[in-house]
Order: C-alpha cells, then sequence, then structure tokens
C-alpha cells in the first residue's frame, strides 16, 4: 500500500511509513486525535455612554430653548414655578442619564476565539452565545454623531434558529471589533474545513 502523506511504498500490516513516519490508517486503527485549538479571549466590551451622544446634543439644544423663552417671555416670579419649570427642562436629561446608566451596567459582550457572549441583567442574568462557525454575515451602523464619537453598532445575521440575529449595541470602535469577529470566524471555518479533510 502506498503512505497516506508522502505516498511511498508502506508494508501491508506497517502501522508508520518507513521514509516519512507518518501514521497509516489501517482498519481498525483509529486516526490520531486532532489537536483541539483552546478558547482565548479575544474582546470584550459594554455600552458606551457616548452611543447616545445625539440624544445629549439635543437635550443641550432643548435645555438652551427652555432658558431662553424663559428669560424672554416668561414670567416665573413665583419659586414653585421656577420649580416646576426647571424640573421639567432636566428631567429628560435625569432620564437619558439613568437609561445610559443601566445599559452601561446591565449589558457585557465578549468575544473568544471560537464564540460570542452577550450577557445581559444586574441582579439576575441572561447568557446569549453564538459559535462563531454559525455566524454568515456582519454589518456596523452609526449615525453622524457617533460617527464623530466612533461608537455603534455591529449587526451578527447567523444560521442559528434559536437567534438568527443578534446586535452589539453602543460599543467603541465597531468597525475593529466587526474585524476582530471576521478575523475568528474565518479562523475557525478554516479550521473546520481542515479537521473534516483529516
Amino acid at each position: 500500500m502506498k503512505c497516506i502523506s508522502c505516498a511511498a511504498d508502506v508494508p501491508d500490516d506497517g502501522a508508520f511509513c518507513p521514509k516519512c513516519g507518518a501514521r497509516q490508517g489501517l482498519p481498525g486503527v483509529p486516526p490520531p486525535a486532532p489537536a483541539l485549538e483552546p478558547e482565548v479571549p479575544v474582546w470584550e466590551g459594554r455600552y458606551s455612554f457616548l452611543a447616545d451622544g445625539l440624544s445629549w446634543i439635543l437635550w443641550v439644544i432643548f435645555v438652551g430653548s427652555a432658558l431662553f423663552v424663559a428669560f424672554k417671555w416668561l414670567s416665573l416670579s413665583e419659586n414653585w414655578a421656577r420649580l416646576v419649570y426647571g424640573g421639567a427642562v432636566l428631567l429628560p436629561g435625569i432620564a437619558l442619564l439613568i437609561t445610559a446608566l443601566v445599559r452601561r451596567l446591565s449589558v457585557r459582550y465578549r468575544l473568544t476565539t471560537h464564540r460570542l457572549f452577550k450577557e445581559v441583567g444586574i441582579i439576575s442574568r441572561r447568557i446569549s452565545e453564538i459559535e462563531l462557525l454559525r455566524v454568515d454575515d456582519l454589518s456596523v451602523s452609526q449615525n453622524l454623531v457617533q460617527r464623530i464619537f466612533d461608537v455603534g453598532v455591529v449587526t451578527l445575521q447567523t444560521n442559528d434558529t434559536s437567534d438568527p440575529k443578534m446586535d452589539i449595541t453602543g460599543i467603541r470602535h465597531p468597525v475593529e471589533v466587526k474585524e476582530q469577529i471576521r478575523t475568528n470566524v474565518q479562523k475557525r471555518r478554516s479550521r473546520s474545513i481542515n479537521l473534516e479533510t483529516i
């Protein structure tokens, strides 16, 4: 018979090639197990406050307009009227801050060489994961302000029926994160193809 590696002549009962030393696939002799690639952390991220940049800019414009209106046309001579008006002006900013804090504290992302994890929750926790082999498509979306601050959303389309889409929302450097995911997807696919040919 011929060597499976170098095509040299090998005795019929030989387990190894006398020329190159490669193990031969004899009946009843299992092929060597491929070395498993360890799962290594690649990237970790959280929601960035800069992702709400457009909302903060609009709120600042709203506050400026409200102050202009108050000084120009409104006569807020009573203390209670000033407090109510000031509270109404500050309320959207407080809501924006609380929403951003909750997102920052409750959502975490982690990329390894094999999987992408999304953890949601502060007290309770829900973990979603996607095998990188299942990722079909990647895209990045940013509005104008997010482009200025280099934040955005990375969207993964997968062939997983239970979780066909995952958004990595409000992260810094989204294009770089997308490229890291893409690189690791390609590595996993090439590794999978190599294992199937063995």
